[in-house]
């Protein structure tokens, strides 16, 4: 190990207070890190420092203060679990920070392939095997490799900042998928423009991308509300019909892309209809999913892998290819009529032609036909507001689609 010190180091210029201020305006996890002992019950600490450290091989750290009096135990059984609190278990995390002779006696929790507790209903767990020990000040670096991990609950985590424990709402937000640099880039000078629309008509906003064969939602607004969380961001999706509707308006190659579904003789019907929906779009401006419970089953095949990444899978699919059936728009809107909306979008054209789409969701439960036209001339005007940004530009009505016919 390399070592680096500073020759005649001056008095530090800070108190411990000062210390704790400043880093305390950094927002970190919260986690237990938990393992058994052979004469007696489960042993466990809140930790705050957790972190990875490589991928390959896989290890992670965390720093356990030398007054610890579980973390020798915790050592001496040379494995641990690290469990990563949600945002409703402060509890949880106040009772493993308090001392006490059976922490889990009203826990829930199973054990791990090391044999150390998982707590039920965390967001995530990972299993590990301590590889070292280094004094680090007051503190010990502990280095582990990973063993096994898996996603339990996936909502929102506890976080410790300033102080206080509190939850991350986020309102403005954007994959780190690192893949899809090229479209965030774009996305990144439009993100002023979603958040202005979300606050202005109240629902969530998301800009999404064809990639390949799947449709990609990669950021997203929502307004400052109770309970607006970006759950939907990172989402991928099989870029088929009804999903990405306004950029399939606009893509040369429609055909080839799959985007109608299957070769069944019922999929050239749906197709036809489809292809009317998007002239509908060119002409319009903006496309409108109406009813809820056609889009149930995709929701749920969706929350299933949210936070994940993963990409679509057979259920998934088979979720699509129902809703493509079943979730038509209708041609015409009547003002005074209510209507059940599920999601709006249009599309955002930039300089080299890519078309990206703004959507729309968290609409009331119904809404009139009057404010669906304003609520959708509101999205257009935004949408466009932003290919200008983009240096793109609206193209002609007959767009590449309308030639598939």
């Amino acid at each position: 190990m390399t070592q680096h010190n500073s020759p005649g180091a001056s008095a530090q210029n800070f108190t411990p207070a000062d210390f704790r201020r400043v880093l305390g305006q950094y927002p970190t996890g919260v986690v237990v890190v938990s393992a058994t002992q052979p004469d007696g019950p489960p042993i466990a600490m809140t930790i705050g420092s957790f972190t990875s450290v490589s991928l390959d091989p896989p290890l992670v750290a965390f720093y356990p203060d030398k007054t610890s009096t579980s973390w020798p135990r915790i050592e001496q059984r040379g494995a641990f679990c690290v469990s990563v609190l949600g945002a409703d278990q402060e509890s949880l995390c106040r009772n493993f920070a308090m001392k006490s002779d059976d922490k889990f006696r009203h826990v829930s929790w199973r054990l791990s392939g090391t044999g150390s507790p998982i707590i039920n209903g965390a967001v995530a767990w990972i299993d590990c095997r301590i590889e070292s020990v280094q004094e680090a000040g007051d503190h010990y670096l502990v280095l582990a490799r990973v063993e096994d991990l898996a996603i339990d609950s996936g909502s929102l985590p506890l976080l410790f900042f300033r102080g206080g424990y509190g939850r991350f709402t986020p309102l403005s937000l954007a994959t780190g998928d690192l893949t899809m640099m090229s479209h965030l880039r774009g996305i990144d000078q439009i993100r002023d423009e979603m958040t202005s629309l979300a606050e202005k008509l109240r629902v969530e906003v998301l800009a999404g991308a064809r990639i390949a064969d799947e449709f990609v939602l990669l950021a997203g607004a929502a307004p400052e509300r109770a309970g607006a969380e970006l759950s939907r961001v990172g989402r991928r999706m099989p870029f088929v019909a009804p999903l990405g509707a306004p950029i399939a308006a606009w893509t040369p190659d429609l055909q080839e892309s799959g985007w109608f579904g299957g070769s069944a003789p019922h999929d050239s019907i749906v197709a036809e209809e489809w292809l009317e929906t998007l002239d509908h779009i060119r002409t319009e401006g903006y496309f409108v999913g109406f009813g809820d419970s056609a889009y149930a089953g995709v929701e749920q095949s969706l929350q299933r892998v949210d936070g994940t990444m993963l990409p679509p899978d057979a259920e998934l699919h088979d979720a699509v290819a129902h809703l493509r059936q079943s979730a038509w728009a209708p041609s015409d809107v009547d003002a005074t009529a209510e209507y059940e909306v599920r999601s709006m979008s249009a599309p955002v054209f930039t300089r080299d032609g890519t078309v990206l789409q703004f959507s729309l969701y968290g609409f009331p439960a119904t809404i009139t036909g009057a404010v669906l036209r304003r609520t959708g001339a509101e999205l257009v005007e935004a949408a466009s507001r932003a290919t200008a940004r983009l240096g793109g530009r609206m193209p002609s009505t007959a767009g590449p689609a309308a030639e598939a016919r």
